[in-house]
């Protein structure tokens, strides 16, 4: 009897110390494929992340010069008119349009941040994202313009005016580009570099 209860308790024991092995491997398992999967995301988010930090500094730019010049995509300014040219000459309506769909892939860019990125990877950077969204898609009232769509035509305005009383919001809307960019580069420093670890 107490050879069959030793061989029990051994079978016992042995099933135990297996179960718990085979718990460890698949947690051990589980953190790896974590490990990856941050990694990953790390490796495909840095080009979108890099895309928008551009694209806020290209608006900053733009909205700093009223729309005239931007260093970022141009060596010298277009001329600009009411007429619909090729690139080095411009109508005031072609320049509005240009730097509006610079703000539209930054939106673009930006949800494809907050949709493809886990919520505990980059919380900060995805906050970022999130309030540069509701800032440049955000209306007074439902008929009324986004602000984004707003300020490009008042860059139009100002361009084809050359009226100086909308300066101080331009300079204003430059200035969120410009502090959406450090918030952003802070973030994606301090997050990203987490993920490769």
């Amino acid at each position: 009897m107490s050879k069959n209860w030793i061989s029990i308790v051994s079978s016992l024991v042995s099933g135990f110390f297996g179960s718990l092995a085979g718990i460890f491997a698949t947690e051990i398992a589980t953190r790896e494929r974590l490990n990856q999967n941050k990694y990953k995301d790390a490796k495909e988010n840095l080009p979108i992340l890099l895309s928008i930090l551009e694209d806020l500094n290209i608006l900053n730019q733009a909205y700093i010069f009223r729309g005239v010049f931007c260093p970022q995509i141009e060596h010298r300014a277009p001329t600009l008119s009411c007429e619909d040219g090729d690139g080095q000459e411009m109508s005031y309506a072609q320049r509005g349009h240009q730097f509006q769909m610079v703000g539209y892939r930054i939106i673009k860019n930006c949800r494809k941040i907050i949709f493809l990125t886990p919520p505990s990877h980059l919380p900060q950077v995805l906050a970022v994202c999130k309030e540069i969204i509701k800032s440049l898609k955000h209306r007074d009232a439902p008929s009324s313009k986004t602000r984004l769509d707003y300020m490009s035509v008042t860059m139009v305005s100002c361009l084809s005016k050359q009226d100086g009383t909308t300066y101080s919001e331009m300079k204003q809307f430059a200035q969120q580009f410009h502090e959406w960019h450090d918030l952003l580069e802070q973030a994606i420093e301090k997050e990203l570099s987490s993920l490769w670890v």
